[in-house]
């Protein structure tokens, strides 16, 4: 029988890559990192405006944002596909992200419901209870 390895957990691995499992706290951790960022680019942008010559850094701290959008999709797709797994569903169920009211259901349902105890085709539990 052979054997899945099992992703070594990193910052990297967690953001960027599409395989292995999560659980439920460091789904939400990760969310919430995500969010964090954000809030405080958000925040540098709406401090930029304030000022009479402060166009060009609120368009700078603009940029910034977008890129950090486009950088978070991927991440939030990678936490979710990641989570779907280990739940045990199919990986196409993340659309249920782009379906804007059924979007923040699905998310509460993935923070909410426990991940499967035995190991999957995407490798052991997270969190093996013992």
């Amino acid at each position: 029988m052979m054997t899945r390895e099992t992703p070594k957990p990193t910052i990297g691995w967690l953001y960027l890559s599409w395989k292995g499992r999560i659980g439920r706290q460091s789904y939400f951790l990760g969310a919430a990192l995500i969010l964090v960022v954000q809030f405080y680019i958000l925040l540098q942008v709406g401090e930029a405006g304030e000022g009479n010559s402060s166009r060009n850094i609120m368009a700078a701290w603009g940029f910034v944002l977008i890129g950090y959008w486009i950088a978070a999709c991927w991440a939030v797709l990678a936490l979710t596909i990641k989570r779907i797994h280990d739940l045990g569903l199919r990986p196409i169920w993340v659309i249920c992200l782009f379906i804007p009211m059924l979007a923040m259901l699905f998310v509460l349902y993935l923070m909410i419901k426990p991940g499967t105890r035995e190991t999957n085709e995407h490798g052991p539990a997270p969190f093996p209870k013992k």
